[in-house]
């Protein structure tokens, strides 16, 4: 019974995954742009790149993401050197570089220490690292400062399911879908 509701959930967040296969090269190239902007600390041209993507970009947690870090940079609830950080840590996860990543998003960490969205792409990173310890850390840091992130909640279900720890991951598992369907 447990082992079917993980298998439906992992594949309903799979299959929510191919909504990233319906964006033409023009769009991705607005959001690689809107990257590099953040980057180089032009933040006005990245906000303005990443508001030309379309509205199917926008079901994905990572590319509301960085606009939300733009935003609270703009409204001064963080610092623009970790915004720098940050975006410079997106660009090389992208290109697999993911330990310089984490190094980055450690400066940005460090740089404004009760910031979500930090600590869920570096928790993200060592996720895809299979550093199962260090991203569960980093996630519950995250879900401190933002109860209502689903993807958090559904890669620490994730963690847990790896670990054996099964109720804790139907648990977390059950709150990402929970959240979603609000």
């Amino acid at each position: 019974m447990i082992r079917k509701l993980f298998f439906l959930l992992i594949c309903l967040f799979f299959f929510t995954g191919f909504a990233q296969l319906k964006h033409n090269q023009d769009d991705w190239d607005n959001y690689h742009q809107a990257l590099k902007f953040g980057s180089e600390g032009r933040f006005a041209l990245a906000r303005d790149f990443f508001k030309l993507l379309p509205d199917t970009f926008w079901e994905s947690e990572e590319i509301r993401m960085n606009l939300q870090v733009i935003e609270d940079l703009f409204a001064e609830r963080i610092s623009s050197e970790a915004a720098v950080y940050f975006f410079k840590a997106m660009e090389k996860s992208r290109s697999a570089e993911r330990e310089d990543a984490i190094a980055l998003l450690s400066y940005a960490v460090n740089e404004n220490p009760d910031y979500a969205p930090f600590y869920f792409q570096r928790a993200s990173v060592f996720y895809e690292l299979d550093f199962n310890d260090e991203a569960l850390d980093d996630f519950n840091k995250a879900l401190k400062f933002d109860l209502g992130n689903s993807r958090a909640y559904y890669k620490r279900g994730v963690i847990f399911k790896r670990k054996r720890e099964l109720l804790k991951a139907l648990c977390d598992l059950t709150k990402s879908l929970e959240i979603d369907s609000l």
